[in-house]
């Protein structure tokens, strides 16, 4: 693959929501008391992100690659010419292992 840098006196501003699970699988689906265990971390909103100018003209829905994040779309909701919305649809799994110490 090819990593594309943007030089920031030519990016567009962005933010971008990075959505995880909603429910923290790592300590079950309920909590003893019955109740669902919500993930606190669910939803991480970044402000101020820089893409590359040639998104700005992205219609709601269309669906990109940023670089190490995943896959993301336009929100078609809240996202403006003004101010772009970039939502999370796909996490990108690392291959990456540690090497084992045998």
């Amino acid at each position: 693959g090819t990593i594309h840098w943007v030089p920031a006196k030519e990016a567009v501003k962005a933010e971008v929501r990075l959505y995880e699970n909603i429910i923290d699988e790592e300590k079950g689906v309920y909590n003893e008391d019955g109740t669902m265990n919500i993930n606190p971390n669910s939803l991480t909103v970044v402000d101020n992100c820089y893409i590359e100018e040639s998104v700005k003209e992205a219609k709601p829905l269309d669906s990109f690659q940023f670089v190490r994040q995943g896959f993301f779309c336009v929100d078609a909701k809240d996202s403006t010419p003004e101010h772009l919305v970039f939502n999370r649809i796909v996490s990108l799994k690392s291959s990456f292992k540690l090497p084992s110490n045998n």
